[in-house]
């Protein structure tokens, strides 16, 4: 069993260390890779077309939607991973009081790592599927072309603009950004299985059976019957530690005597002499003589 610490690190890492930081990286690649695009084409301001400065008439028509799916996939990562994390903080500690509400935090995660999931894998097997298709096309043919397309086949047919190189590479990392995301989410759902298996594993997390599901009170968790009983007989006395100090002697005293506990089912009754060996005293003999006074010798 980890650590505590290492518990949550381990609870807080696919959200925090993964899905988090590679969503925002992507975001940032986008900006990157739109500002190098940008930087190197005109503008045709009577017809509204755009162009690349190199002598030929080629005409930019970029195909904005995996730009925009991929953005989505990012700014959704980027929202709930934070939640995830809260979630996971949430089960950091295996506690009686909060049953009901940590099952609705474990579902909540599982949900939002599932829909970060299923969305980057989606959008990562289209626009490779996309940019597949689109490799080796003729960039005159008029046709909407992705940015990774442009960027690469600019790159592939004409080696003086050394900027289509880097902006290709940038281009490309955005799509492989989603590999990362894609196993942090899968890590973090994992991570639930881990957290809800101490409170009860699957039937808790169904039903909110099992060891952890009712926790109404102390005996929950241990063993079932009738509470032991005690083989010793209690002792008949209590010592009592409080000490009556000494006047000048400080952090001395002496100790308050115990004191005997009458024994079960002791019924106090008149007091009767115990019969021992020793002889009664003799009775006091008054002096004959009344007014006698005493002699002082």
């Amino acid at each position: 069993m980890p650590s505590y610490t290492l518990r949550i690190f381990l609870y807080l890492a696919p959200s925090l260390l993964l899905v988090l930081p590679f969503s925002a990286l992507l975001v940032i690649l986008e900006r990157v890779t739109q500002s190098l695009f940008r930087s190197h084409t005109s503008r045709d301001f009577r017809s509204g077309s755009v162009g690349i400065f190199f002598d030929t008439d080629l005409t930019i028509d970029e195909d904005y939607s995996p730009t925009w799916a991929l953005l989505g996939v990012s700014v959704l990562g980027i929202l709930l991973s934070c939640f995830s994390a809260a979630g996971m903080w949430e089960l950091r500690r295996v506690d009686g009081t909060r049953g009901a509400g940590q099952r609705v935090w474990c579902w909540g995660v599982i949900a939002m790592n599932a829909i970060i999931l299923g969305a980057s894998v989606g959008v990562l097997a289209w626009t490779s599927s996309l940019q597949a298709a689109q490799s080796g096309v003729d960039l005159k043919s008029g046709d909407e072309y992705t940015r990774e397309t442009w960027l690469c086949r600019v790159d592939a047919l004409y080696a003086d603009e050394q900027w289509a190189g880097s902006a290709c590479g940038t281009s490309k990392a955005m799509r492989f950004m989603l590999i990362p995301v894609v196993v942090g989410s899968l890590l973090a759902i994992v991570a639930v299985c881990f957290a809800a298996k101490p409170r009860g594993g699957t039937a808790w997390l169904f039903r909110g059976q099992g060891r952890y599901g009712g926790f109404q009170s102390v005996y929950e968790m241990g063993p079932q019957g009738p509470p032991p009983q005690y083989q010793h007989v209690p002792p008949q006395f209590y010592p009592m530690p409080q000490a009556y100090p000494q006047q000048g002697y400080p952090q001395q005293g002496y100790a308050q005597p115990g004191y005997a506990m009458p024994p079960q089912g002791f019924q106090p009754g008149p007091y009767q002499p115990t019969p021992g060996p020793y002889a009664s005293a003799l009775p006091i003999q008054k002096s004959a003589t009344a007014g006698d006074q005493p002699v002082f010798r």
